[in-house]
C-alpha cells in the first residue's frame, strides 16, 4: 500500500489504490482515533450510451450499492457496522453529458477497540473496502468515474 505522508489533512493519509478516486483515510483524533474516515474524491461524467437514463434513479441505485458493499466488507471485529455512516455527495441535478461533476464519498467507521491508524488489520480492512468499491465503480452502467477532470 502506497501512502503519501503529505496529504490534504494533517491526520489523513492518501492511499494510491483507486483508478477512479483520490482516496484518503484518517481521523479527527490522530492519537486517539475512535472513528476512522475514508474520503473518496473524484469526477464523474455520464457514459455516452446512457444519455436518456433517469440520473437520479441511477445515482440512488449506486448509493445503495455503495452502502451494501461497505456494510458487507467492513470487518465487524474492528469496526461497529451498526454505527457506520456512508455519505454520498453526487449532484445529479447539474449533470450533463460531456460535463464533469465533482463527487465525494465519505465513510465514517467507528472502532470497537482503539487501534492506531497505522495498524495492519485496520489498513487491511480499508484496502478491502477500497478494492471492493473499485469494482463497483468500474461496472457502473450510467456513470464513469475519474480521479481528475
Amino acid at each position: 500500500m502506497a501512502i503519501n505522508p503529505e496529504s490534504t489533512h494533517s491526520s489523513y493519509k492518501e492511499i494510491n489504490l483507486s483508478k477512479h478516486f483520490r482516496v484518503e483515510y484518517g481521523s479527527i483524533h490522530k492519537y486517539n482515533p475512535l472513528s476512522v474516515v475514508l474520503l473518496y474524491k473524484g469526477w464523474s461524467t455520464i457514459r455516452l450510451d446512457a444519455r436518456d437514463e433517469n440520473y437520479d434513479k441511477a445515482a440512488n441505485k449506486l448509493n445503495k450499492n455503495i452502502r451494501k458493499v461497505v456494510y458487507n466488507v467492513v470487518d465487524d471485529s474492528i469496526f461497529d457496522k451498526n454505527r457506520t455512516i456512508v455519505m454520498f455527495e453526487f449532484p445529479t441535478k447539474v449533470m450533463q453529458p460531456y460535463k464533469h461533476t465533482y463527487v465525494t464519498i465519505e465513510i465514517s467507521l467507528y472502532q470497537r477497540g482503539l487501534l492506531q491508524l497505522d495498524d495492519k488489520d485496520l489498513k487491511r480492512n480499508i484496502i478491502d473496502i477500497t478494492q471492493s468499491l473499485e469494482t463497483l465503480y468500474q461496472n457502473d452502467d450510467i456513470y464513469k468515474f475519474k480521479k481528475n477532470k
